[in-house]
Formats: C-alpha cells, structure tokens, sequence
C-alpha cells in the first residue's frame, strides 16, 4: 500500500512540475524567457539584448522585456495580435511598457 501512495505522490509531482511556469537561464545566469513566452513565439527563441528580448512572430518584431513571469505579457501579445488580422498589421510591439507601443510601417 505505501509503494501505491508513493508512486502516485510522484506522478502528482510530475504533473505538477511540468504544468508550472518553467524559465529558462542564459549562461550568464541570468532568467532569458519562460514556457509560457516559448509556447507564444511557437518555439521560437528570442534574441538575447541586455536589457530586452526580441523575438518576430508572425512577421512582426516583438519586444519583451527581461522579467520572471511572461502571463500578463503573453495575453497582450495574443490580443494585439488577434486584432491586427482585423486590422491593419504593425511591423513593431514593444511591450516593455504598461500598455504595449505598436509601431506601423508607412
């Protein structure tokens, strides 16, 4: 019986560990980007700068900034997005900044 309750505590575990936020470390050792910001660039790794990440989705340049958690960030960004197919499309969103700066070409 303890061998079940343990195996199940460790499965539990993993379901646990794997569901949360994971980020990812730069060799300097500094947080670059987290599951939730790869899972919004579809794999893609950003461009490490240091004060900032640049990633292009979709044909748009996006600029994050570097912090731990990328939720709140990764809802703009998917909002912007759904609303540039309606209408016309940025070339540049910056969202370092309270409310995300989009840039248009001319």
């Amino acid at each position: 019986m303890r061998k079940i309750a343990l195996l199940v505590l460790i499965i539990l575990g993993f379901f646990i560990y794997f569901k949360k936020d994971q980020t990812f470390i730069s060799p300097l050792g500094n947080v670059v980007y987290s599951t939730a910001l790869s899972k919004a660039l579809d794999g893609i790794a950003p461009v490490e700068y240091s004060d900032r990440l640049v990633a292009t989705v979709s044909g748009i340049t996006v600029i994050f900034p570097k912090i731990d958690k990328y939720d709140d960030l990764v809802r703009a960004l998917q909002t912007v997005l759904n609303r540039a197919t309606i209408d016309r499309k940025p070339v540049e969103i910056d969202l370092r900044f309270n409310k995300p700066v989009l840039r248009y070409g001319s």
